[in-house]
């Protein structure tokens, strides 16, 4: 089977073999695979067919990468709703953030009568602890004549959820799944002594390095001895994107849980002299950045501090940037201008952006309550975002080993 000029893959044929009986549909697939095709598929179906459909997005950096490319395809029968923006908000295809979609349904706003099928791209946030009911509650409370697309890499118990939703709704839910990546993905720690090694290589030199008397000593103080455990320097996000460029592995994201490091971590690649741009690409950035920056927001320390880290084809993405800068980070990484981009977990949400290599500065985040290591879903939404198909032959996920404190065995079972 063919759909604009792409020969389907079995997972997306037989999707939308489910659509075409006006079945909703829960895809689980992995990274890269394909699975917005099958949005584009409902899409251009309801635009023929002059029915509404409603794409919904966790994000509104995702709500508008996917109003920026379906706008590309079908113009103006595209519409954006994040709160934030407000474009064509009558268009036969809405583009919205899930709570917006939420927030229509418990208004009876008058467009819901007129939705024939929603998208939930990303819908493993139903699972969230603290936004998991907007997902919940958009099911719920769509009409009855409302299909569902439900899309995501890592859906928790999908066989589960696709019951739920044909036990809640009173219709069919086929369940397709297509977990082989299009792009294979190679998993790898950097550690201060061995570079970038992986997690079973580097086990065993660790057991031996930390069982030699070197790496404890006899302080005396006060009359008394004590024994102090010397700290072993943690290597740098400099070290591992310096051994990156000299393999030939960039372009790369690297993962920080904290807005504030992406911008600290830019600037001090910067600070160290790297520089990944020609000259002509230098003018290129400063064009782009002038063409599309208006003078009310010039003056902002963000638009400085992008100007400064783009210029050296360095790159910053989080929630707390405007949109227009953003978007103005999205497109010159797009362009290939961007070898290295620091940013927040929420771009891994969805952004079809991806790279050669994933880099994560480490396993630990912080949820709210505690310092926590990832668990393997988490890890798998962002190092999926490695390897760009056509052009890789596989994907690298290197994940920062602080020898102090690393449990190896967790890093292997989460990886």
């Amino acid at each position: 089977m063919r759909y604009k000029n792409f020969e389907l893959d079995k997972f997306q044929e037989d999707s939308i073999h489910s659509i075409e009986k006006n079945n909703s549909v829960v895809v689980s697939a992995a990274t890269g695979t394909g699975k917005t095709l099958i949005a584009d598929y409902i899409i251009n179906k309801a635009i023929k067919e002059d029915k509404r459909v409603v794409y919904t997005a966790p994000i509104k950096a995702l709500s508008n990468q996917k109003f920026r490319e379906f706008k590309e395809d079908y113009g103006d029968k595209i519409g954006l709703l994040t709160g934030d923006v407000t474009i064509n908000d009558r268009a036969q295809i809405l583009i919205m953030t899930t709570e917006i979609y939420r927030n229509m349904l418990l208004s009876h706003d008058p467009v819901v009568d007129e939705i024939t099928y929603v998208i939930f791209d990303e819908i493993h946030f139903l699972s969230d602890i603290e936004r998991g009911t907007v997902w919940e509650e958009s099911i719920i409370f769509s009409p009855e004549n409302v299909r569902f697309l439900c899309l995501s890499a890592t859906i928790p118990n999908a066989k589960q959820f696709g019951q739920w939703i044909q036990e809640v709704k009173g219709h069919t839910v086929d369940l397709v799944t297509y977990m082989k990546r299009a792009v294979p993905l190679n998993h790898y720690v950097f550690d201060i002594n061995e570079g970038i090694t992986t997690a079973k290589e580097l086990k065993p030199i660790l057991k031996y390095d930390n069982s030699f008397p070197s790496y404890e000593k006899v302080m005396s103080a006060g009359g008394k001895k004590r024994k102090k455990r010397i700290r072993i320097p943690v290597p740098s996000h400099i070290d591992l994107i310096e051994e990156l460029e000299e393999k030939g592995q960039l372009p790369a994201f690297f993962f920080c849980f904290s807005r504030k490091a992406c911008q600290t971590n830019a600037l001090a690649l910067v600070d160290a002299k790297l520089d990944f741009t020609t000259d002509e690409e230098k003018a290129e950035i400063i064009s782009f950045i002038n063409k599309n920056v208006t003078d009310g927001i010039k003056h902002l320390s963000s638009v400085s501090v992008l100007k400064k880290v783009l210029t050296k084809g360095i790159g910053i993405h989080h929630a707390g940037l405007l949109p227009i800068l953003k978007e103005i980070v999205e497109k010159l990484f797009n362009k290939g201008i961007i070898k290295v981009l620091y940013t927040t977990e929420t771009f891994a949400v969805g952004i079809n952006m991806p790279a050669k290599t994933v880099c994560f500065g480490s396993m630990e985040k912080y949820d709210g309550i505690s310092f926590r290591y990832l668990n393997s879903k988490e890890y798998f939404q962002i190092a999926g975002r490695a390897g760009r198909r056509g052009i890789d032959e596989f994907g690298r996920a290197i994940v920062i080993i602080d020898r102090n404190n690393v449990d190896l065995d967790k890093v292997i079972k989460i990886t």
